[in-house]
């Protein structure tokens, strides 16, 4: 019981931190986690992220392997 106590607290805290770092309702985060995983591109989207960097990576490697 103790350690569910601990895990509910933590994710409680979780929830919270998020929810004030993205200016988002506790209630939408948690709707939002429990749809997760996401994209980067869904992340962005639900505004979860401020920014998909997985296409700037994409673009990087592929002008760098055709620099060769």
């Amino acid at each position: 019981e103790s350690v569910e106590a601990l895990l509910r607290d933590w994710y409680g805290e979780f929830l919270q931190g998020i929810a004030e770092g993205r200016e988002l309702e506790v209630s939408r985060v948690a709707s939002l986690v429990e749809q997760a995983p996401y994209t980067s591109r869904e992340a962005l989207e639900a505004g979860l992220v401020d920014q998909a960097r997985i296409d700037d990576l994409k673009k990087e490697f592929v002008e760098l392997a055709t620099a060769a």
